[in-house]
């Protein structure tokens, strides 16, 4: 199916690992052939309305200090029925305050689809995916402090959720490693103290003053103590 579309349009470029290198080597790939000013990963088994891209592209078009934009998600079983509207609750990722957007993505409960929005290039290109599990949301909690998210209110995306999905199907940490990054094969994964280390490297490359650096180490103080952290 992609080499079809390659062949019958020039802006489709198609790449093939020779072997699974894993997610997050795969998804770092794609980011690093890609050339325009923004940039959307997409699931396999998603699908997007036709509007999506331009609806989203229109949000970051008319403001430059907005970094990441998605819009609500509506949500399919593997027959393609639906099963409703994920509810969006990154409200604060919206405000002028990069320690209230940090906060936002560490302390709010979310799915972190906010990943799967349409990014600036230049602003992904200083958040790296890490390959482990949780990577994303340092992805997200990186975006936060350069730029705002905004937020389509309605459903041009559509997931889906079946038992063959990865947070379904795959959750022992060492399995988890491995499907993140095909080189893990260790027994053990210790993912939870990868994600607080990459939170404070965050902090440490804040474009801010000193002020909210401290502020943005309470939040990672408070980390602890939300959504069964410190358990």
């Amino acid at each position: 199916i992609c080499r079809e579309f390659a062949a019958a349009d020039p802006r489709v470029r198609y790449f093939r690992n020779p072997t699974n290198v894993g997610a997050h080597p795969n998804f770092n790939l794609a980011f690093n052939r890609s050339r325009g000013r923004y940039f959307k990963w997409l699931a396999h088994d998603d699908l997007l309305h036709p509007d999506y891209l331009q609806r989203c592209v229109a949000v970051l078009d008319a403001d430059p200090g907005v970094a990441l934009c998605q819009a609500d998600l509506a949500a399919i079983d593997e027959s393609g029925q639906p099963v409703g509207v994920v509810p969006w609750r990154l409200e604060a990722a919206c405000s002028a305050d990069p320690v209230r957007r940090f906060a936002a993505i560490l302390l709010e409960r979310h799915n972190c689809y906010d990943f799967m929005g349409v990014i600036r290039r230049d602003i992904l290109a200083q958040a790296p995916l890490k390959s482990f599990h949780g990577g994303d949301r340092t992805l997200l909690a990186h975006v936060a402090t350069l730029g705002r998210f905004e937020h389509v209110r309605e459903p041009l995306m559509t997931i889906r959720d079946h038992a063959n999905r990865y947070t379904r199907s795959t959750t022992r940490p060492a399995e988890r490693a491995k499907w993140h990054d095909a080189r893990n094969t260790s027994r053990f994964s210790f993912p939870h103290w990868s994600l607080y280390g990459s939170f404070w490297e965050i902090v440490g490359k804040m474009p801010t003053g000193l002020s909210d650096k401290l502020r943005a180490s309470g939040v990672l103080l408070a980390w602890w103590f939300v959504n069964w952290n410190g358990v």
